[in-house]
């Protein structure tokens, strides 16, 4: 996933910033009354990525500095339409841009349309814009910069023109969309594109899609609607954290999911493919599920793994699983009590490593077999300090005849 770190500085930096307190070198007062503020487009890294020819190109932007765009100035207020030209000085110009900043805060602002002129809508464009309720994004435009949408909490929905082809870091983060779908024509995706959507429910995403990136979904609890696209192959950390209503199915295809909270908090993610151990929090693949617990098929012999959910605090192993497969509570940290039923005689590597955290006085263990398991690798710890801890802290109940072995197992790390 390509990050645009620079976007954020790079696509504000193509205005004409000649006092501190006023940043645009004309204004112009357009039919409705509104009086929008123009700079013309210079020579920049930022402006020879979307233009092979400035000359009469302007961007609208805000009259005042960035952290006060329109401190002194009268902000746009309900509908405002851009024109498509302008003039200044007998010069006719192209409005090409809708700029850094250029309506960032107007919380008054209702709704906009964009002339087919415009290709590029820039960082904080619209950001804040909390009363934004429409926009009209015309199919000119090929590049929706860094936050360029953010904080348009009224706005429920947005048609993504198939002329676009750049998305960059939070877009859409905190607006009030419901639903959003994303063209095949999107060749580049920043992180964090709708995190923290809180009215989002349903996301439809290209059929070309190859990556799912850092954040894209995060934090949108009401997300209960995305089918992954076959070709997708690589789901990258935090993309749906958190989205607790999510149902969701990921597909054979996907080769590399991230266990850094891809899935974190989200209670039914289904995979059937053949990732190992699906430590990020798949509820079944290729196995059988049943209530919490993940197992190879439904003889219940073999235990591969655990819902992850904050929500599950106990588990029982029943007394027909005779292995538990490597990573199956790994990383667990809000399990307190853990029975081991009577009949598992293999526990894999790194089982319940990384478990307890710092809570080991919290952690109870049970297990019931009097004959001690096949051990494999830090079962229960990562480290000398997690293994000392687990040691001589949790409370560890085991039949006289093993305790000595399980003892050893805790504290090969």
């Amino acid at each position: 996933m390509k990050k645009f770190l620079l976007t954020a500085f790079l696509g504000i930096l193509f205005v004409n910033v000649s006092q501190a307190e006023k940043r645009y070198e004309f204004s112009v007062v357009c039919n409705d009354g509104t009086t929008l503020y123009f700079n013309r487009i210079e020579e920049t890294v930022w402006s020879s990525w979307y233009f092979d020819d400035i000359t009469n190109l302007v961007e609208v932007t805000c009259p005042g500095t960035y952290e006060h765009s329109y401190n002194g100035y009268i902000e746009p207020i309900g509908k405002v339409v851009i024109p498509s030209i302008v003039e200044y000085e007998g010069i006719t110009y192209t409005v090409a841009a809708v700029g850094g900043c250029a309506f960032d805060g107007c919380k008054k602002l209702e709704s906009v349309v964009i002339p087919n002129t415009v290709k590029v809508i820039a960082t904080f464009a619209f950001r804040n814009c909390t009363s934004l309720k429409s926009v009209t994004i015309p199919n000119s435009v090929v590049a929706l910069e860094s936050s360029s949408f953010s904080g348009c909490s009224s706005l429920t929905q947005l048609t993504i023109p198939a002329s676009v082809t750049s998305i960059k870091d939070h877009a859409f983060q905190k607006t009030g969309l419901k639903s959003i779908t994303f063209p095949s024509s999107i060749l580049k995706y920043g992180d964090g594109i709708c995190e923290y959507c809180e009215e989002l429910k349903t996301v439809v995403l290209p059929s070309n899609l190859k990556e799912i990136g850092t954040a894209w979904f995060a934090e949108c609890p009401k997300l209960t609607t995305v089918k992954i696209p076959s070709g997708v192959k690589e789901i990258d950390m935090s993309a749906f954290r958190n989205c607790v209503s999510l149902n969701i199915t990921v597909p054979n295809t996907v080769t590399y999911v991230s266990n850094n909270g891809s899935f974190e908090n989200c209670l039914n993610v289904k995979y059937y493919g053949k990732l190992p151990d699906a430590p990020w929090g798949a509820i079944g693949y290729n196995a059988y599920v049943e209530g919490d617990l993940v197992y190879k098929d439904n003889t219940k012999k073999v235990l591969l793994g655990c819902r992850k959910s904050p929500e599950i605090t106990k588990v029982t192993i029943p007394d027909s699983v005779v292995e538990i497969k490597s990573k199956a509570f790994y990383g667990m940290s809000h399990l307190h009590s853990i029975i081991v039923g009577k009949s598992v005689r293999i526990i894999g590597d790194e089982a319940f490593c990384l478990w307890a955290g710092s809570n080991w006085e919290n952690i109870t263990i049970l297990f019931k077999n009097p004959k001690p398991p096949v051990f494999g690798k830090r079962v229960f710890a990562g480290n000398k300090n997690e293994a000392q801890n687990c040691a001589t802290k949790a409370s560890i109940m085991a039949p006289d005849s093993i305790m000595d072995a399980l003892l050893d197992a805790i504290l090969d790390y």
